[in-house]
């Protein structure tokens, strides 16, 4: 049986037990057991299976046992670790992923264990077997089977343990992490829910971050877990609970769409850079400049390309999306994480401290700098002071000079949006962890072989045990507008979705789900949703406006129309309902009366009148009143026209008798786009031009005379 077999069939198996059919998940267990021939495996199915079948025969027959959801329950428990272990002993054998090759590593050294390996790193003599025994535990942790209760009690005393290093003790906490996401650990996401409670901010953030994405990544299962499942309740009910789940929510959100921003960031400041360059180059080459000018002078007129009107808004994006958690240095620091330290999977991990013997050597102010930022996950710490360690002493010199040049702004801006406020301060903390997560699972060497949850909708409020807290009308209001603002629009239809069946009495709920739809494409899908919007608020101008653009999109004018006129009734000086209303009864055919509405926006609004001047000579035009539409061409070919104003005015010269000005005047049309474009548009048009009793002969001649026109002048 192949690998990929293997995989299949378990995870079928899991789906199985999740749904409750143990019975098609017993079977496909014996299938994976014919892989195993282990002898307690089948003897631990023969006995699942066997009380399994008291259970069904004692339920069957009605005889009453109040232990009977008790014990069920614990048969599907049962059952999920026993797939869980079979699975886990095959492809430790022989799959080639680096989970189940540093198992079999692992296994060969002949490990003393999590407990031993604790004991050495809190005795550690000095910073260089300290980085390895640190290594150590993180590979014990990871890729341990499922904690016995003398390992959950080490663990648990070593991240409560004043004499642990804050680092060693967030390092471990993701390898609880990495190690449940590739072997399912009811004791270890026990685990991080009491560390969840650390009066220890920075402990307490990333536990909760890790707890949140395991929870998502077995909501199927972890309902089937008592104890687990009371533990996370009790988490959930805890004050700072929901404040800080949503805004870690949202921070998941935001990272749905770090590709998108480091592309568009890097595309922009690129053409900044290319516009500048000859700008720069031209000032370099000049030969009145000293060496010593080019070393002092500020010369304006860089300043005033480097610092562009369209740069400060460009840097002011980038400041408004830094405060917000945006993860913008990933394409940046990309590029620095082949240095050796990375070849250590746990160090990708490592929260940074100035003591490691990758980063040693650096100045004082240099290391305040780097803990002061709020900005820079770990990481990426580690990347630059890797990456400036190789840099000459003069580079190096002037570097840091720049960067302590700035410790006083930096100083003030801490103390205002980190030490003195807690909730900032935690958001940052799980940023800041959420960016090193995402660098690990998404640029390690080997990340295709682990479980991304960087490729899934991070859902946190869809998950049963945290429906109660961030399922509420409050929350979705605020997951679903977050999703709004960052246009993520097929994220927030299902969040827009549930909040019309809570608060059905909303219409903002739906006109926003009726909006993202729209965004989407999904006319008929919008269009309903801002009807039942019309029903709760019947005259809200917006709705009315969007169903009427509906029923536009759907080729529906006369319904569009109704809601134009009740529009025009709102708002009877309303320029753009007016120009509408001609549109749509230009579209019905209603010519006489379109044009009625369009010379009212032309004398009505000064400003702008000449926005209906096209509108009024085509229907003109298709009026049988060709001496009308002239006029109004005439001033349109004044006023920047288009290729389809050429071709249009060229139709009303031909509806006069006026063939060779027509053929001027198509040809101007040709110039302004392409040969190609204008026969489409007259072969478009001549059902219309053949309405008003022109010859077909006459539009055909006039079609292949601007062939001929166009061949000689070729020559």
């Amino acid at each position: 049986m192949e690998t990929n077999d293997i995989s299949k069939i378990y995870h079928s198996t899991i789906k199985e037990i999740e749904r409750l059919a143990l019975k098609p998940a017993f079977d496909k267990i014996w299938t994976l057991l014919e892989k195993n021939e282990n002898w307690d495996f089948q003897q631990s199915l023969e006995n699942i299976e066997r009380n399994y079948r008291y259970l069904l025969t004692y339920l069957i027959d009605g005889v009453e046992d109040k232990e009977r959801n008790k014990i069920y329950y614990s048969t599907v428990v049962s059952s999920f670790q026993l797939a869980d272990d079979i699975y886990l002993s095959i492809q430790t054998k022989s799959d080639s992923r680096i989970y189940y090759e540093k198992r079999r590593i692992y296994q060969r050294s002949m490990p003393a264990g999590i407990n031993a390996a604790m004991e050495k790193l809190l005795s550690a003599q000095n910073g260089t077997e300290s980085e390895q025994l640190a290594n150590d535990l993180f590979n014990a942790c990871w890729l341990s089977n499922r904690l016995q209760t003398d390992e959950r009690n080490g663990i648990s005393s070593f991240l409560h343990n004043p004499k642990s290093k804050i680092y060693h003790q967030q390092l471990l906490i993701s390898a609880l992490l990495l190690g449940c996401f590739c072997h399912f650990d009811e004791t270890k996401i026990r685990l991080l829910i009491e560390t969840c409670y650390s009066q220890e901010q920075a402990i307490r953030q990333r536990a909760l971050v890790c707890t949140l994405l395991l929870l998502h990544r077995y909501e199927n299962r972890i309902q089937y877990y008592d104890i687990l499942t009371r533990e996370i309740e009790a988490l959930c009910s805890e004050p700072w609970f929901v404040a800080n789940a949503r805004t870690i929510t949202m921070q998941f959100i935001l990272s749905q769409q770090t590709e998108e921003i480091n592309n568009h960031f890097n595309k922009k400041f690129m053409e900044h850079i290319n516009d500048i360059a000859p700008i720069i180059k031209n000032k370099l080459q000049n030969d009145t400049l000293t060496e010593e000018d080019l070393y002092n002078e500020k010369n304006p007129e860089w300043q005033k390309s480097l610092y562009s009107d369209e740069m400060t808004k460009l840097m002011q994006e980038v400041m408004d999306l830094q405060s917000e958690g945006a993860d913008l240095f990933v394409s940046t620091f990309s590029r620095l994480k082949n240095y050796p330290f990375f070849y250590t999977l746990s160090n990708w991990f490592l929260p940074y401290y100035s003591e490691n013997s990758a980063v040693g050597g650096q100045s004082k102010e240099t290391e305040e700098i780097l803990n002061m930022t709020p900005l820079i996950c770990d990481s990426d710490k580690y990347s630059l002071m890797i990456a400036v360690n190789q840099l000459n002493n003069n580079f190096f010199t002037m570097v840091r000079n720049q960067i302590v040049q700035s410790t006083e702004m930096l100083k003030e801006q801490q103390e205002m949006n980190f030490d003195f406020d807690p909730a900032r301060k935690s958001a940052i903390l799980s940023t800041l962890y959420i960016h090193d997560l995402y660098r690990f699972f998404k640029l390690h060497p080997r990340h295709l072989d682990f479980y991304d949850p960087f490729s899934y909708i991070l859902n946190f409020y869809s998950i049963k045990p945290l429906q109660k807290y961030l399922g509420d009308v409050e929350s979705l209001g605020i997951f679903s507008e977050y999703y709004l603002k960052k246009d993520l629009y097929k994220e927030a239809i299902p969040l827009f979705e549930t909040l019309t069946r809570i608060a059905p009495s909303q219409s903002e709920y739906f006109q926003k789900l009726g909006f993202c739809h729209q965004l989407l494409q999904q006319t008929e899908a919008a269009l309903d949703a801002y009807l039942k919007a019309e029903l709760i608020q019947s005259d809200h101008i917006w709705t009315l406006k969007k169903i009427a653009l509906c029923y536009r999109q759907l080729k529906q004018p006369e319904k569009a129309l109704t809601y134009y006129k009740r529009l025009e009734a709102l708002q009877p000086e309303n320029r753009n309902i007016q120009l509408n209303l001609g549109h749509l009864l230009l579209e019905t055919g209603k010519t006489e009366e379109a044009l009625k509405y369009y010379f009212q926006v032309e004398f009505n609004d000064k400003k702008e009148g000449y926005k209906a001047w096209r509108p009024i000579a085509w229907c003109s035009f298709i009026s049988g009143k060709p001496e009308q539409a002239e006029r109004y061409y005439e001033l349109i070919l004044a006023n920047k026209p288009t290729a389809s104003d050429w071709l249009n005015a060229g139709h009303v010269q031909i509806a006069q008798g006026n063939t060779r000005k027509a053929v001027d005047l198509y040809l101007n049309s040709i110039t302004e786009s392409s040969l190609e474009e204008f026969q489409k548009h007259y072969s478009e048009d001549l059902p219309i031009l053949l309405k008003l009793n022109l010859e077909e002969l006459l539009l055909n001649a006039v079609s292949d005379e601007i062939m001929y026109i166009l061949k000689e002048r070729k020559k």
